[in-house]
């Protein structure tokens, strides 16, 4: 059977991206781990396509194709995903699915089925499923630096590749092509794509202006912050899920820290930028 990309609009969102195959046999449905993609699964999924299986390979929010949204990401939240997938899908009953999990994915595949029993045949865990991180690290500096992934936004597309190949020779293609998957170049094909710096730090200044002086001001700055984010569509520095990425980070970071002395007002906001963040010092003027 033929591998096809297919959607689902989850009720109240996010949307979905999923890799389908059709099949009779009873349905499977795949899960990736954190900062993954459902490509991961490809080997997997065409061995169940041959043997006739059903296959649905998802995304999980803020990954691969699926809609990137500013919060939702607890294991929790990711596995009544997947319970709002199985019953949007028809994935019940009869139909219920085997559900496997890999490494952060096992731990969502094993919440979804103690929250829904009902709703998966069976659970498979891939390297995953009981990750209790305290039990492996003394502190949590000690868990951060062993990992913290290598830094790799100095290296395009095709020189990470090359360096996969080079460094992983026993990988196929086919995984190789899985790994390269979770990056994504800006629309003129320069790096740095997600998300958008100059959305994020132009919706930090319009939130602090709207907070300390009201609608007034707000409605102004917003609507430069809103000019800013088209411009970096319309130049095609940025796709439009990278500016609606950096507007969310731009309004949470706004509600900043006001300090100052006297009525002399300065105010502290966090920024994305470019491989990093930093933090965004405004004056505010006088009461």
């Amino acid at each position: 059977m033929t591998a096809y990309d297919d959607a689902a609009l989850l009720p109240g969102g996010p949307r979905l991206a999923l890799r389908r195959t059709d099949g009779a046999r009873r349905p499977f449905l795949l899960v990736h781990g954190l900062a993954s993609n459902a490509r991961t699964w490809e080997g997997v999924a065409a061995h169940l396509a041959a043997a006739g299986h059903e296959v649905v390979a998802v995304d999980q929010r803020g990954h691969g194709r699926s809609e990137q949204v500013p919060d939702g990401y607890t294991t929790g939240q990711c596995a009544a995903d997947l319970a709002a997938l199985c019953d949007q899908l028809g994935l019940t009953g009869e139909r219920e699915p085997v559900v496997a999990g890999q490494s952060w994915g096992g731990n969502v595949v094993l919440e979804l089925g103690w929250r829904r029993p009902e709703v998966v045949r069976g659970i498979a865990c891939v390297d995953g499923g009981v990750i209790e991180l305290a039990d492996w690290f003394p502190t949590w500096e000690d868990c951060l630096t062993a990992m913290t992934p290598p830094r790799l936004d100095h290296l395009t597309l095709a020189e990470l590749e090359g360096r996969m190949k080079a460094q992983l020779p026993h990988f196929s293609e086919r995984a190789i092509g899985a790994y390269l998957h979770c990056f994504r170049t800006r629309p003129d094909g320069t790096q740095y794509s997600f998300p958008s710096g100059h959305t994020a730090s132009s919706f930090a200044m319009a939130t602090v202006v709207q907070e300390h002086f009201g609608w007034k001001g707000g409605v102004p700055a917003y609507a430069l912050a809103t000019y800013v984010a088209a411009s970096r569509v319309q130049a095609k520095r940025h796709y439009l899920s990278d500016v609606a990425m950096g507007a969310a980070i731009g309004i949470v970071g706004g509600r900043s820290v006001t300090v100052g002395r006297g009525d002399a007002r300065f105010a502290l906001a966090p920024a994305a930028v470019p491989g990093g963040a930093a933090v965004q010092f405004n004056w505010l003027g006088k009461h």
